[in-house]
């Protein structure tokens, strides 16, 4: 794996508080992961190879300056890897009882396990099925 990999996964996600950026946690292996055998994955490589060698050494606002460089060349690329960093972030478990411990919402996805739906009321559809077919049969 790219050493600049994790630098650049703590730079699109920086450590706060009291949680590890996004490298930091280890999500390297989860956004190769998630971008193996599609068209992530070239964006992904198109990205670390616009980073300098060296670009995990670099200080902070140099690596900003870097990672502005990369996203003024490669708007789509960038934007695609910032995406991929931010779902393995936020759907990281730790990151989850993080917030969830801060915020005191649950932390669970919207469906299938998630939020609770209202009763849907079949009454709102009574005129839409009163209604003749507004298509041509064959």
């Amino acid at each position: 794996m790219d050493s600049r990999l994790p630098a650049l996964l703590d730079s699109i996600v920086p450590p706060r508080d009291h949680l590890a950026g996004a490298g930091g946690l280890g999500l390297a292996g989860a956004v190769v992961a998630d971008a193996q055998g599609t068209s992530r994955d070239h964006d992904l490589a198109v990205v670390l190879a616009a980073l300098p060698v060296g670009f995990e050494n670099l200080p902070a606002p140099d690596s900003y300056a870097c990672l502005q460089a990369v996203e003024d060349q490669y708007p789509k690329s960038f934007a695609t890897v910032v995406n991929m960093v931010n779902t393995a972030y936020y759907t990281d478990s730790r990151v989850l009882q993080a917030l969830e411990a801060r915020t005191g919402y649950q932390a669970s996805p919207p469906q299938p396990q998630g939020y609770v739906l209202e009763q849907f009321d079949e009454q709102m559809l009574q005129r839409v099925r009163q209604r003749a077919p507004m298509w041509r049969r064959p």
